[in-house]
């Protein structure tokens, strides 16, 4: 039997629907490939699975004939699609590819006649399910539909929470409603136990309680929801001093100013979601 060096990524043929196949420069498709096959295909202690470092002289080695100005305009370009999200970094730039729990993940693919088309022998797909690249918790058994929205698990007896349904529960205290589709996006992919039920809902009374959301300054709900963990423990970081105040200060570098008038708006829904109220909208 041969065996491959270097792992694999798995590559949907829906991909040839997508706008990056139809209509864009096929050095594109290549910096796409590139992004899927560069990010880690799990955990580590600088970056979670899906997620890299990005140094431009290390992409241009690997990929010769790109010049920065096509890679500038590809990354906006994915960024717009909401394929990838971007945080920029002293020596580079660290890109998330957004779906990529959903699309590494063998389980989630239609096979044999459910697809119309022959995907490999019966070994071959138990080998995929087992590969180093797309390792699951084997108590979830999953089936995404179309629009990756909604998730209807095959567990019985066994309460989901990766589910729209949920979603809208802790959607309607959140107090920006813009971003919707990313938000549902994120929080379908982090909270498929109860404890993470738990600590979403825990993170989310931290940051209705924060400073930042007592002045109005209020994250997209996008944005909240893609990193919502970083406030489940917000108390203990304000108990150190400094590193709140450095929150603070990245916060109000990265997101835009607001008027006064949104601003006391936002301070307004904010208390009345937190304190159980219903805001007349």
């Amino acid at each position: 039997m041969v065996k491959i060096d270097g792992g694999y990524v798995l590559t949907p043929r829906k991909i040839m629907e997508n706008e990056l196949w139809v209509k864009k420069p096929a050095l594109w498709l290549k910096i796409w490939n590139y992004i899927i096959m560069k990010v880690n295909h799990k955990d580590n202690k600088y970056f979670k699975r899906g997620t890299n470092l990005f140094l431009w002289k290390n992409v241009n080695a690997d990929i010769p004939d790109l010049t920065q100005d096509i890679w500038g305009h590809c990354i906006k370009f994915l960024k717009q699609a909401e394929q990838i999200a971007t945080q920029k970094a002293e020596r580079g730039i660290v890109i998330t590819a957004l779906n990529y729990e959903i699309y590494q993940n063998p389980k989630n693919y239609k096979s044999g006649a459910q697809s119309g088309a022959q995907s490999g022998t019966e070994g071959e797909q138990k080998r995929n399910r087992s590969g180093t690249i797309n390792k699951n918790d084997k108590n979830d058994n999953n089936t995404i539909s179309e629009n990756n929205l909604t998730i209807k698990s095959k567990v019985k007896d066994k309460e989901v929470f990766n589910t729209e349904g949920y979603f809208n529960k802790i959607w309607g205290r959140y107090p920006n409603n813009d971003g919707r589709k990313s938000a549902i996006r994120h929080y379908l992919l982090s909270v498929k136990t109860k404890e993470a039920w738990d600590n979403i809902n825990k993170a989310l009374d931290n940051y209705l309680k924060s400073e930042r959301v007592k002045k109005g300054f209020i994250k997209n709900g996008s944005t909240w929801f893609n990193n919502w963990q970083d406030w489940i423990e917000y108390k203990d970081k304000i108990s150190t001093g400094g590193e709140a105040v450095q929150k603070v200060e990245a916060e109000t570098i990265i997101y835009p100013e607001i008027t006064e008038e949104q601003r006391l708006e936002n301070i307004k829904r904010a208390k009345e979601l937190y304190t159980g109220k219903k805001f007349d909208r």
